[in-house]
């Protein structure tokens, strides 16, 4: 699991943008864990955009690495470097220098309880769900082999207001 984790950050770390629930949950992730990228601040520098400024250290990380920042205008990126004027990026101050694979990993331990629960949890519902799928087929079978052997009739005409009642004899009756 993880690893699996592990591959899912990477994979954020490399296309983030911003914009995407999965960014949200990294922003998140950084921010309440006070921790940069999966390993440091280094891993941003795998990202899309970054590799675009041709950037040799991290200098521009996503606003939720700093501890305080004023975001630029429709961008979730911020500068540490108060030396550097960029108009795109909201100026950061104090970057997280711990990574988050430790936050992640502790959270993972301290849920997984919770997470192998709901899982059991899925399972048994889907179990149910089953059980009750197999007893309806086998009752509409039986339905339609009774229909088959004539022992239970199908919907239709009656034979009219009931054995040996006519019209004559139902019109007596109720005098």
């Amino acid at each position: 699991i993880e690893q699996s984790l592990d591959a899912a950050v990477d994979q954020i770390i490399l296309i983030y943008d911003g914009s995407s629930s999965d960014d949200s949950l990294m922003d998140n992730v950084q921010h309440h864990g006070k921790c940069c990228g999966r390993m440091g601040p280094a891993d941003w520098l795998k990202n899309s955009h970054i590799l675009s400024l041709n950037l040799t250290g991290p200098h521009i990380l996503p606003c939720s690495c700093f501890r305080s920042f004023h975001a630029g205008v429709n961008s979730s990126w911020c500068y540490e470097q108060l030396n550097v004027m960029r108009p795109l990026y909201g100026p950061g101050n104090s970057s997280y220098v711990q990574g988050c694979k430790q936050t992640l990993s502790d959270w993972l331990q301290e849920n997984a309880v919770t997470v192998v629960a709901m899982v059991v949890g899925l399972l048994l519902v889907q179990l149910v769900q089953f059980g009750v799928m197999v007893d309806l087929y086998r009752a509409f079978g039986r339905k339609s082999s009774l229909k088959r052997s004539k022992q239970l009739p199908g919907p239709g005409p009656g034979p009219g207001p009931g054995p040996g009642l006519g019209p004559g004899l139902l019109l007596h009756r109720l005098e």
